[in-house]
């Protein structure tokens, strides 16, 4: 019994440990980009957490707005933890789920042609059904 507990513990730490950072910054801002219509630019650590919940945590990130609505960041933030739907995600599916936001900058705009800064050209993408939505220390404007 002692054996099987000590041998999860051993993996908590060591499978995130295990992994290319630079290489999953890349792929996370890559697929982010991709996902939102804006460009993400992650400055900081990207690393798996595996408790309390499993969970993908993204360090100073950055949300360009899109071209013609200004030069200013859609969003910063700290630190963002991503948790996806486990089972979602073990059937090959990259479902969201949660969303923690500490540190963050939201900046909210319309253009002079009823454009919002959250929507890229064209676009009529709904915000995502979460389960969780938190954050500490956020500012919106």
């Amino acid at each position: 019994m002692w054996i099987v507990l000590l041998a999860l513990a051993g993996l908590v730490v060591a499978v995130p440990a295990l992994l290319d950072s630079e290489a999953l910054r890349e792929r996370v801002a890559r697929a982010a980009s991709t996902a939102l219509g804006h460009e993400v630019m992650l400055d900081g650590g990207v690393h798996l957490t595996l408790l309390p919940r499993p969970g993908l945590v993204l360090e100073r990130v950055r949300v360009r707005n899109a071209r013609g609505q200004g030069d200013t960041n859609l969003l910063s933030a700290e630190r963002i933890v991503v948790v996806p739907a486990l089972a979602d995600l073990l059937g090959g599916a990259f479902v969201l789920r949660g969303l923690m936001l500490s540190g963050a900058d939201i900046r909210l705009q319309r253009d002079a042609n009823g454009q919002f800064n959250w929507l890229s050209a064209g676009d009529a993408r709904a915000l995502p059904d979460l389960d969780t939505l938190r954050g500490e220390n956020i500012v919106i404007h």
